[in-house]
């Protein structure tokens, strides 16, 4: 046995610091959205104008103007249910007036006859009123319709966020 030779290791002596770091880890992944939504027009039609911001990647606020259909169609629509409502309103005034008639008619009968129909609805019209009164209902619920058709061809942000992708493009 030989002898024990004895071996002096090297060490470096640091002399400690008090830091505050925060841990960091390198890694991949994609960044998403939370929620995502696709935008498209309630109503059909050509595209008439695109707005320059609305591009992808781009922010945008609530209520901001994306894109314009063409309104020619719409607007021609409003006019013809506008046009309904007033001959809708024009045959019930006339309706009233032959039941204003038929009711001093049935009122000479009736005191020449000295008796009363116990069901005098058919001769004062009120069926024909009802029908006229409903035929102008339907007309004015068309109108409003109509113009709820023409305000959606504007295409708008329906709140806060970014643009993904488009496509879409005028025509």
């Amino acid at each position: 046995r030989g002898e024990e030779v004895k071996q002096v290791r090297l060490v470096e002596i640091l002399e400690l610091k008090r830091v505050t770091l925060r841990p960091q880890w390198q890694g991949g992944g994609e960044v998403s959205a939370a929620q995502r939504v696709q935008l498209s027009a309630q109503v059909a039609g050509r595209i008439e104008q695109l707005e320059t911001h609305a591009v992808p990647g781009a922010i945008l606020a609530e209520d901001q103007r994306l894109a314009s259909i063409e309104q020619h169609d719409y607007q021609l629509q409003v006019q013809q249910q506008q046009a309904a409502v007033i001959q809708a309103q024009a045959s019930l005034d006339l309706e009233k007036g032959q039941a204003q008639l038929a009711k001093e008619e049935y009122d000479l009968a009736k005191g020449q006859l000295k008796t009363e129909l116990k069901n005098n609805a058919l001769v004062l019209r009120k069926p024909q009123i009802a029908a006229a009164e409903a035929g102008l209902k339907t007309a004015q619920v068309n109108l409003a319709l109509a113009k709820l058709k023409l305000e959606r061809t504007d295409i708008r942000m329906p709140f806060k966020g970014q643009i993904i992708s488009r496509s879409i493009n005028n025509g």
